[in-house]
């Protein structure tokens, strides 16, 4: 099945609420105080549940991002949930040579004391934030 290529679907809770409800069979106009705060309730549980299988990747699409010399910090885009792998590609002579690049989390990250230390990037930090972003370390240098 073919990807529509839209990311912002995002219907309110009220209309997936009554949607379930018409689903098994509860006219609007039969729908009880009792009702909205059960349907409040599962929605806290559903949203608990997802949480914890995290991301699901229902794309895997390969992004590459340009090194410019001096600059630490790329923003990526809005769709992306997650990396799976991040590598460096450097060619010399026309031969393609790929390097592991390992990630950091929030607190490694934060522990670096130079985050302008220049030299061929070995790490990443992802943050994920409404628009994510990745920072390298060492910020990448001539040489990258």
């Amino acid at each position: 099945m073919a990807a529509t290529g839209t990311y912002a679907y995002g219907p309110a809770a009220s209309n997936l609420m009554l949607t379930a409800f018409g689903r098994i069979g509860i006219r609007r106009t039969e729908i009880t105080a009792q009702h909205l705060a059960d349907a409040d309730n599962e929605a806290n549980l559903v949203q608990v549940k997802l949480s914890n299988l995290q991301p699901n990747l229902w794309t895997d699409e390969l992004y590459t991002q340009a090194l410019t010399s001096g600059t630490a910090t790329y923003t990526l885009p809005a769709r992306l949930i997650a990396i799976m792998s991040c590598y460096l590609t450097t060619t010399t002579g026309g031969v393609s040579t790929d390097r592991i690049m390992w990630p950091y989390s929030t607190f490694e990250y934060s522990a670096i004391p130079d985050k302008t230390q220049s030299g061929p990037p070995t790490a990443y930090f992802y943050n994920r934030l409404a628009t994510p972003q990745i920072s390298l370390w060492p910020v990448p240098d001539g040489n990258a």
